[in-house]
């Protein structure tokens, strides 16, 4: 599905929040109806993945601007973030992070107070797809149709 934009647009995958790395701040987010994929995603295209310059754009930290990083080694924590966030509806994963083995933590990517409720018969809470170690903390997940477990 995505192959044919060679990672350089991702918008339409049917996400709600989409990020295309590390640096981001996801934070206090409420993504509720029917999506296509996954309301939150961590998805760095394979031909990205390896090393990203880091460029000059407001709230970039000043230590890394112009600098290459691993965009698939680096925790989401280490610039950004991903905590109090909530996930409402029907989805296919709530939380989706692809690509991401982060060697900066010994927590992999810290996820923090994420509550997710699944409105499906059928679908997953959190997919981690060619991914290392994750930290879940202070987190709820609920599947509320009969049946779905």
């Amino acid at each position: 599905r995505f192959a044919k934009q060679e990672g350089r647009d991702m918008a339409f995958g049917g996400f709600g929040y989409w990020a295309r790395g590390p640096l981001v701040k996801v934070f206090n987010n409420n993504a509720e109806g029917h999506f296509g994929v996954s309301p939150y995603a961590y998805f760095v295209h394979p031909g990205f993945r390896t090393h990203t310059t880091v460029p000059n754009v407001p709230g970039t930290p000043e230590d890394i601007k112009g600098k290459d990083i691993s965009t698939s080694g680096t925790a989401i924590q280490t610039y950004g973030i991903f905590a109090n966030n909530r996930a409402f509806g029907s989805y296919k994963a709530a939380l989706q992070i692809s690509y991401s083995s982060p060697s900066t933590s010994n927590l992999g990517n810290l996820i923090q107070n994420f509550t997710a409720t699944a409105l499906t018969k059928s679908g997953k809470m959190i997919d981690f797809t060619h991914s290392g170690m994750q930290t879940l903390r202070s987190s709820v997940l609920k599947a509320i149709h009969e049946g779905n477990s």
